[in-house]
């Protein structure tokens, strides 16, 4: 997981020095409006093959049957009607690169070879892969921005990453599908994926809508600084979908109310302790950050890159609570927040961002993130387990005590950003003294020596 984030870190790191923004802006609607098809085409297959026991090989057919079969009619519809919606949304002259990405469709059926893996918990061979296509579409990717092919270099750059990933795993497989229909199978499928379906369009919605309002009422270049601000801002939330991933099971099998709630206190620590060094950092030293890392002709997406590293905190500090959801079967209610977000992000980006540009954009994103923290902490609080409120403001005070201390420090004795860097580290370690304390006396290292 750590390599493939690097890797693609270190690769968009690169384009963004090569190319333009207005690239990045075009790619951003371009994907947008491409691959909005592409969730209606994917029936999320693989949590239902995860789910089944015993021999699914014929499961296993028709779930790759019905996604072919959908990603066929998709990719040929939005080819026909492209030049129609895209004149309508009025960018018809990125008409042919929403046409290119709709090879992408065929990605879901090709790459379900994923889910025998995870079925099985063999977790390197689903994830190396992408570590592979990462790599090799790095290597496409840049030399075609470095030869002048502009937004192609990005579109070959993300579609070579999904076909890549999809032959290792097809020549790993140790099962491979074939084309068959089975009517009760095909019935079963849909009643289990119908749910997941509906609830990833609007998941998809969710995550896209501020792009859409951003394109529409700025342009390009402006939707280019926010999309590569929120993708770079946002890689860290990778750590936290694995977490998650295991942390539902290990809940499940623990069965302990009041020990999950101490490994749930102290991830949220942990997170905190840990995303509150950015946050000072690119507080004051922002721009100097974003024109060192990515150049200078990206330094006015600073405000919206420290916005978005708020943002981010707070997905990563309280996207915990939902394993915990999950383990007293509340679910329920994770889909009845992502309504709230789909709603409540379109009002606050729609009235913030004629005014104040992207920066207002990216404020309105926190101003849902941080209402729905409350509204979920309150849900969370009443319905599944109690919070301890002491620890989430003693949480808030530490982090209102460093960057108080750095403020001061910042303009008494204008320190530079290695000392600054240090002195946050330091400030974080003393505030969290006890709990280090009580982590170490409730834990203690046992002497394996013989």
């Amino acid at each position: 997981m750590t390599i493939q984030m690097l890797i693609g870190f270190t690769t968009q790191v690169v384009l963004a020095r090569l190319l333009a923004p207005e690239y990045f802006g075009a790619l951003a609607f371009s994907v947008m409006v491409a691959f909005f098809f592409s969730t209606l085409a994917n029936i999320q297959g693989d949590k239902y093959l995860i789910r089944e026991a015993g021999d699914i090989q014929e499961k296993f057919n028709n779930v790759f049957t019905i996604e072919v079969i959908l990603a066929t009619t998709f990719s040929i519809l939005v080819i026909g009607l492209a030049p129609a919606l895209m004149r309508l949304l009025g960018s018809e002259h990125l008409t042919s690169y929403v046409q290119v990405l709709t090879i992408a469709y065929f990605y879901n059926p090709f790459s379900r070879v994923r889910s025998l893996f995870e079925k099985e918990l063999s977790f390197f061979r689903a994830r190396m892969p992408m570590v592979i296509a990462q790599a090799v579409a790095a290597g496409i990717g840049i030399l075609l921005a470095y030869l002048g092919f502009g937004i192609w270099g990005l579109v070959a750059w993300r579609l070579v990453t999904l076909f890549t990933e999809a032959l290792v795993l097809w020549w790993i497989a140790p099962l491979r599908p074939h084309l068959a229909l089975n009517r009760d199978i095909l019935r079963d499928i849909f009643r289990f994926c119908w749910p997941l379906m509906g609830s990833a369009v609007l998941i998809y919605f969710y995550w896209n809508i501020d792009y859409y309002i951003v394109a529409r009422l700025l342009d390009e270049t402006q939707l280019g600084y926010y999309w590569l601000a929120f993708q770079m801002t946002h890689y860290l939330t990778r750590f936290r979908h694995v977490i998650n991933t295991v942390l539902f099971p290990t809940f499940s099998r623990i069965g302990d109310d009041e020990i999950i709630k101490k490994i749930f206190a102290a991830l949220s620590d942990i997170t905190f302790i840990l995303f509150l060094i950015p946050i000072v950092i690119l507080f004051f030293y922002g721009e100097t950050v974003i024109v060192f890392i990515f150049g200078d002709k990206w330094g006015p997406a600073t405000p919206v890159f420290q916005i978005f590293t708020v943002v981010t905190a707070f997905r990563m500090i309280f996207g915990y609570w939902d394993p915990v959801v999950l383990y007293y079967g509340k679910t329920k209610i994770p889909f009845y927040m992502t309504i709230y977000g789909a709603i409540s992000l379109t009002i606050f980006v729609s009235i913030l961002t004629p005014r104040y540009g992207i920066t207002g954009a990216a404020a309105g994103v926190l101003g849902s993130i941080s209402l729905g923290t409350i509204l979920y902490g309150i849900i969370f609080h009443f319905h599944i387990a109690r919070l301890s409120y002491r620890h989430l403001a003693l949480s808030f005070f530490k982090a209102f005590v460093v960057l108080g201390a750095a403020y001061g420090i910042n303009n008494v004795w204008h320190p530079n950003l290695i000392i600054l860097f240090i002195f946050t580290c330091i400030a974080l370690f003393l505030l969290n003294v006890p709990r280090i304390r009580e982590y170490y006396l409730n834990y203690p290292i046992k002497n394996t020596s013989s």
